[in-house]
């Protein structure tokens, strides 16, 4: 069997992670970004006018938040049954809902803890100057002066922290796109971040994945960058 049959497929996901790798190279040698697609707004930009759209994907936003207080509402029946059958009757209802009960106790005990938690989702738009979360219910426009840290905490997996309008943040932003998040910002803001200098925001075994598709050209580049 051909090598080929045991290639993984490339997806779009590679496709932009690759574009993320172009941009640092791009950044690194101080040269113009080249946008990775093709992408039309209806809005207005808010970072200026010579603000320059890069791409755009889905996105979910995730906070670390419980979903409940603990707190769950116990169910219960009356019944009282006579003779033998009967009281079986009533020791299989009593065990029913003693089992019920237990089931509740046990899932408001789990949601009572803190875990990440999907919170938002649309459409992300990412420019040279921050990025847009386009949801149902807003247009929130992040400038990454408003970004304190960044972290790759997965493939497409963003750990950001920042000062929101409602004050301090700290999320996972995912999206194909995380990546190209991340390197804008650490090489405006960052640029000794450790996963940047290691190679550890790319995924284990990635660089070879991409070299196995003949599309290695951008990430050699970046890996020179981070040979340096």
């Amino acid at each position: 069997m051909s090598d080929a049959a045991h290639l993984s497929p490339w997806t779009e996901a590679d496709a932009a992670r690759l574009a993320a790798c172009r941009a640092h190279v791009e950044l690194r040698k101080q040269q113009p970004l080249t946008p990775p697609l093709e992408v039309s707004v209806t809005f207005r930009p808010v970072f200026g006018p010579d603000e320059l759209m890069l791409a755009a994907g889905p996105f979910e936003l995730l906070n670390f938040q419980a979903v409940g207080d603990g707190s769950y509402r116990r169910g219960g029946a009356f019944f009282l049954g006579t003779g033998p059958v009967g009281l079986a009757a009533t020791g299989v209802v009593a065990a029913a809902t003693y089992a019920t009960n237990r089931s509740r106790k046990k899932k408001a005990q789990a949601d009572a803890q803190p875990r990440w938690v999907k919170v938002d989702a649309g459409h992300l738009i990412v420019s040279d100057r921050g990025f847009y979360l386009d949801t149902p219910s807003a247009l929130h426009a992040w400038n990454y002066e408003d970004v304190h840290q960044v972290e790759m905490a997965g493939p497409g997996e963003l750990l950001l922290a920042g000062r929101s309008a409602k004050g301090p943040v700290r999320w996972i932003l995912r999206s194909p796109w995380a990546e190209l998040v991340f390197v804008l910002w650490v090489n405006r803001y960052q640029p000794q971040h450790p996963q940047l200098g290691s190679g550890a925001w790319l995924p284990p075994g990635w660089i070879e994945h991409v070299r196995a598709h003949g599309k290695a050209g951008p990430v050699e580049g970046a890996g020179r960058l981070i040979d340096r």
